[in-house]
């Protein structure tokens, strides 16, 4: 066999090694209580918003729980949401679960946990990454309290927590050289939101690097099976397949309270812009799989880590058609890597800016100046995360980006880790 091909096959399941040198060992006690004020305080939040309501939900979500109500295994076959496949199954599985519990609370109990899976999946990252489990803990938690989050679910009882945790463990599977479980996840991902798509230059890139590009088709196959139950009540097929080619098509406005730069042009800024900007995405996405291909290369993480986000950043914010929520999987990847680098806690904090304000419309009812100065602050989250990014890939100065604040950070958490795992004998 020839050379080459060997050394790629023996390469191809290989892992990413740490970014910051071997493990330090399990959480000390200070770990877990840190997690458990997080997990408390985010859930007494969440519960003060549980009775508020908006359009969403009184329009679209809790119609959907009725009339799964109302006809049981039967509704797979009816045509009565709006989403991918994956979500019906989860409405399907809390109205099994928890019958008795109120339409709302019940949506946003699903969400709420699936917070949780989020959370934990954010902090296993940041540990994979950082090789620390004191700032996966402390991930998990910043991921918990995360304003976004917490309004999220608890106010707009939103499912973008289970797309976000799926999106998660296929980062922690490519990580770890599980690729096809990667492409599984991812493909899960996809099953639930199309925001799920701004990681594929990331994945792409890594299978590419590794030929094991033949894998990628996996990643329709959670689709697939989620749509056969469906299929076999009765239900049309391209009312299943073309959900996200109707969601591209209507509405039809450029943005929709998307805080992008498409929220600074006139709504009728026309086709030729709109194809400008998916070029300029499609460009920048191609760009992200060069640079995953060298990243890939060194077995580097944390470029990995920043590629991803930057990914899930930049391509909502230059794409046309984009929604609030898009920036979703960016602000939480965001997250991970200030808590890996602590000099990108300004992109984290831009972000979380962005989202405050753009979700006022539907949340507040407020419009007007909210949503295009929200876009400024995602251009400040752009920026910050793409010269990481840059960084992470092209090397130099740029590098030591978020150096500087790593030791600080460390402080609050030191001690987090048991005497054993730490290996100094202190307590």
């Amino acid at each position: 066999m020839n050379p080459s091909v060997l050394a790629a096959s023996s390469l191809s399941h290989q892992p990413y090694h740490a970014a910051t040198g071997p493990g330090r060992g399990a959480f000390g006690p200070a770990a877990w209580v840190l997690l458990a004020l997080a997990a408390a305080a985010a859930t007494v939040l969440k519960l003060s918003l549980l009775p508020l309501l908006n359009s969403d939900l009184t329009h679209y979500v809790v119609p959907w729980l009725q009339h799964i109500r109302t006809h049981g295994r039967a509704a797979l076959g009816d045509v009565f949401t709006d989403y991918a496949p994956g979500y019906t199954y989860f409405l399907w599985a809390g109205v099994a679960v928890a019958p008795a519990l109120p339409d709302v609370a019940l949506i946003k109990a699903i969400s709420i946990l699936a917070d949780a899976a989020m959370a934990a999946f954010a902090g296993l990252l940041a540990w994979r990454v950082g090789a620390d489990p004191q700032r996966g803990a402390w991930a998990a938690a910043a991921v918990l309290m995360l304003p976004a989050v917490v309004l999220n679910s608890g106010a707009w009882g939103q499912s973008d927590a289970i797309w976000c945790a799926f999106m998660l463990a296929a980062l922690l599977c490519l990580l770890g050289g599980r690729l096809a479980a990667a492409c599984l996840l991812w493909g899960c991902a996809l099953a639930l939101k199309p925001q799920a798509v701004f990681l594929a230059p990331v994945l792409g890139g890594v299978l590419l690097a590794r030929r094991r590009l033949w894998l990628l088709p996996l990643a329709a196959l959670p689709y697939v099976l989620a749509s056969l139950p469906m299929i076999l009540e009765g239900r049309r097929w391209t009312s299943i397949f073309a959900v996200y080619a109707s969601a591209a098509l209507f509405p039809r406005q450029l943005s929709s309270s998307a805080p992008n730069l498409w929220s600074w042009l006139p709504p009728d800024a026309g086709t030729p812009a709109m194809l400008v900007g998916i070029a300029a995405g499609a460009a920048v996405g191609f760009l992200i799989l060069l640079s995953v291909l060298r990243l890939d290369r060194r077995r580097d993480p944390l470029g990995l880590l920043a590629a991803a986000a930057f990914a899930c950043t930049v391509l909502p914010f230059l794409l046309p058609k984009m929604h609030d929520r898009y920036f979703y999987g960016g602000e939480i990847l965001a997250v991970v890597l200030a808590l890996l680098r602590p000099g990108l806690l300004p992109a984290v904090v831009a972000g979380q800016t962005a989202a405050l304000l753009a979700y006022q419309p539907m949340l507040l009812g407020f419009h007007g100046w909210r949503v295009p100065v929200g876009a400024l602050f995602n251009l400040v989250a752009v920026v910050l995360l793409g010269l990481a990014w840059l960084a992470a890939w092209r090397g130099g100065p740029l590098r030591r980006l978020g150096m500087a604040g790593e030791g600080f950070a460390s402080l609050p958490c030191r001690r987090m880790i048991a005497p054993e795992a730490r290996g100094d004998g202190r307590t």
